[in-house]
């Protein structure tokens, strides 16, 4: 029984990962617009119906790990340390997620640049931009209900990451986003020198 598991989990993974990537190839040749979830279905050997199966829409696709990044940023603030700060265990994570996509360098940043290149793509990010504003006001507020000031420090976080992930993608991902991303949290620290 667990065997037939096994092979059927392999076989689900198989399948989504095929329907990733023949949409990013797909969106790189034509763009996102000039993409159909009928092409990206049978670009993977798939049926149209087999593709909702494993994401609600075309954009979903482009982003397969955003739900699970929310979870595993989720999952490493919660594992604080004793006595640390809520805004270091929030620093932790983001070095965590800095690293993970460091090491899918290329994957990620053949990513963004289809979602510059797509005004649709641009919105469905900022939708899930939001999305990380209120998880990490959550994270920050630590066992307290968020208050404004937790979200506009959330606000001032993913502010400071956001400019540093726009120049680490313009550079293609050939910086240390780490090392980066560990300056942009100085900087917020320090109160920017002012």
């Amino acid at each position: 029984m667990s065997v037939a598991l096994g092979r059927r989990e392999q076989n689900r993974r198989s399948r989504r990962q095929a329907l990733i990537a023949s949409a990013r190839t797909l969106c790189e040749q034509r763009g996102f617009e000039g993409v159909t979830v009928e092409e990206i279905a049978q670009a993977a050997g798939v049926s149209k119906r087999t593709f909702f199966r494993y994401f609600a829409s075309k954009e979903d696709v482009v982003f397969p790990e955003h739900e699970q990044r929310l979870e595993r940023f989720g999952d490493l603030v919660r594992m604080r340390m004793a006595g640390e700060p809520p805004v270091a265990a929030v620093q932790r994570a983001f070095v965590a997620l800095g690293s993970q996509m460091m090491a899918d360098r290329d994957e990620v940043v053949a990513l963004q640049r289809i979602v510059d290149d797509s005004p649709a793509l641009l919105a469905a990010d900022r939708l899930r931009d939001r999305q990380w504003d209120a998880v990490v006001a959550v994270a920050l507020a630590g066992q307290d209900q968020p208050t404004l000031d937790h979200r506009i420090a959330a606000g001032a976080v993913m502010g400071a990451l956001r400019a540093t992930l726009r120049v680490w993608f313009d550079g293609g991902g050939e910086d240390d986003l780490v090392a980066m991303g560990l300056r942009a949290f100085a900087a917020l620290d320090a109160g920017f020198g002012g």
